[in-house]
């Protein structure tokens, strides 16, 4: 029997409010404004030709476009940046990862995040009422799901990633399910029975370690582990291959590969804490950076012209 392995997020009901005007966007104001005085959008889409944010950083919008954007309502917005930009990424229909707005428990340093275990999109909810800013988060998560995608596609890495991957989902999920019903009463799981369906077994396996003490609450986390892994593991590798029937694979002594690796690697170095100075100035990051200003320029540009 699998755990969920959702985490517990919901997709919350987004609400249309007036938009306002974020920090980020009154400097994305300010750049364009200089930007158009000392050529800087020149020498900007020079660097395009030696990085890889040359495939996406322009989002090829239009001033109608973008005027749509600014005063539909919030649903009618999301659903367009969504085909938009899994256009822009050339990403199909099978790939397109879950988006979910608004997210309450989001480390507010964050505008939005990629989890590249559950393959979703999660937006701080404080972002909601900037379109401007909220496009550009989006597409930077983007940028990180191309990432994973290079990492998935690569030979050699795409296997040690899967498997990786498998586990760290796994013990992720497992140590909540015990960190969510370690505490449940008898009571509450006659209640709950109805709710939890196939999981009512474990839960009430998971309350009987807990009676016993913490070794065998270990015994159970590993007993549920080693249960739980082949699952993700093969959901992992049915991902991948659809990944590599889509875009091919990546030779593994090739400068894609090697990109590839560093990417790994800052995932899964960053992946609990994504907003310190080390994730901050890591590759996958300055990569997704860079293709965020691009869009604030680029949509800034097009509300006007």
């Amino acid at each position: 029997m699998k755990i969920s392995s959702n985490y517990n997020v919901q997709h919350y009901k987004i609400k249309s409010n007036q938009q306002n005007v974020s920090n980020l966007e009154f400097k994305a104001r300010i750049k364009v404004s200089k930007a158009a005085k000392t050529g800087l959008i020149e020498r900007i889409k020079k660097s395009w030709r030696v990085s890889n944010v040359r495939k996406f950083g322009k989002t090829h919008l239009d001033h109608k476009t973008v005027r749509y954007l600014d005063k539909c309502s919030l649903q009618e917005y999301v659903d367009n940046v969504y085909k938009i930009l899994c256009k822009n990424f050339g990403v199909s229909e099978e790939l397109c990862p879950t988006l979910f707005i608004g997210v309450p428990g989001i480390d507010p340093k964050c505008g939005a995040i990629y989890d590249f275990l559950c393959h979703t999109i999660q937006t701080n909810p404080k972002y909601n009422n900037s379109r401007l800013t909220l496009f550009s988060f989006i597409k930077h998560e983007f940028m990180h799901l191309i990432q994973n995608f290079q990492i998935l596609r690569t030979e050699g890495l795409g296997e040690k990633a899967v498997q990786k991957y498998a586990k760290l989902k796994t013990t992720l999920t497992v140590e909540n399910f015990i960190k969510q019903y370690s505490s449940i009463t008898e009571r509450e799981l006659k209640e709950w029975e109805p709710q939890l369906g196939g999981a009512y077994i474990w839960v009430k396996e998971l309350m009987e370690a807990v009676k016993e003490g913490p070794q065998a609450v270990e015994k159970f986390k590993a007993k549920i582990i080693e249960n739980d892994y082949n699952i993700h593991l093969n959901e992992l590798n049915e991902f991948r291959q659809k990944i590599i029937n889509q875009y091919g694979r990546i030779p593994a002594e090739s400068k894609e590969a090697r990109t590839a690796e560093v990417y790994f690697n800052d995932f899964i170095k960053n992946y609990k804490d994504k907003t310190s100075k080390e994730a901050q100035s890591s590759l996958s990051e300055v990569e997704a950076s860079m293709v965020q200003r691009f869009t604030l320029l680029e949509y800034l540009f097009h509300r006007f012209f």
